[in-house]
């Protein structure tokens, strides 16, 4: 479905934005700007691969959990496409409208998961939210788990999966969900 494919070209854009903001316009220029095609940096080449593996992953994970709702359900799985993607869209919604973000140690657990290693690699993820504007970090952290909670628990799951979901956040366990 349309939808789907929307979603790989919007995480495509947004991981080259934040790429953007996170790096100075000397970093930009050695790491990201591609002068011959034949030759483009070694970080943008691995920062290309980082994005594509990601869209891939979304989209399995997506897969996974349009299949897991249609044997729970019924439900065509056409229509399931929207209703996953109205179920992350109002999370994430309530996400970024909650005191959640303002919570030091979970944002950093959680943006430590969102943003690209291979930026984390080159800058620090410490440069990154020191670098970045804070609405569009904030976008990426509601973003992040609206997506993955859903993925993970399905359109339908009860309020109190949330709580489970986010321990790790709170604990910076290494075992919070990947990308």
């Amino acid at each position: 479905k349309d939808a789907l494919a929307n979603k790989g070209g919007v995480t495509s854009s947004s991981l080259e934005v934040l790429a953007a903001l996170a790096l100075t316009d000397d970093e930009f220029a050695e790491h990201m700007a591609v002068a011959d095609a034949d030759a483009p940096p070694a970080f943008y080449r691995a920062y290309v691969a980082e994005i594509q593996a990601r869209i891939e992953h979304n989209a399995d994970l997506e897969f996974e959990c349009i299949w897991r709702e249609h044997e729970r359900t019924g439900v065509p799985r056409y229509l399931l496409t929207d209703q996953v993607s109205d179920k992350i869209n109002a999370l994430n919604d309530y996400i970024t409208q909650s005191d959640l973000y303002d919570d030091v140690d979970v944002r950093t657990n959680v943006l430590r998961h969102a943003v690209p290693a291979e930026l984390q690699r080159l800058v620090g993820l410490e440069r990154v939210l020191e670098r970045v504007p804070d609405n569009y970090l904030r976008a990426q952290f509601s973003c992040f788990l609206a997506s993955r909670y859903v993925y993970e628990y399905g359109t339908h799951a009860p309020e109190l999966c949330f709580f489970t979901f986010m321990k790790p956040f709170h604990t910076g366990a290494a075992n919070a969900p990947a990308l």
